[in-house]
């Protein structure tokens, strides 16, 4: 297909297509209750399960406490820093 000389309203199109795609993405993630955050706290319920060595449980921990929400708003970027590498 020759897409040097194409007109306006093929990128409205496409660009139409696209958002409309994304849209029922946008529908799952509204809201507190989404099932990305679903997930999330069933993973960590499962991993809280499975967690045997100290330095897991220990970092388990510390990801937990960082966690409570006046901490986790007082300072996001570093929650979500260490959040990540705790948990990994």
């Amino acid at each position: 297909m020759d897409t040097k000389n194409l007109q306006n309203y093929m990128y409205q199109d496409r660009a139409a297509h696209l958002a409309s795609g994304q849209l029922s993405v946008v529908v799952a993630l509204a809201g507190k209750n989404n099932i990305i955050s679903f997930y999330h706290r069933t993973s960590t319920s499962v991993m809280s399960g499975c967690i045997l060595r100290a330095a897991g449980l220990g970092a388990f921990s510390l990801a937990t406490i960082l966690s409570i929400r006046p901490i986790r708003n007082l300072a996001y970027e570093f929650f979500l820093i260490c959040h990540i590498v705790l948990i990994a």
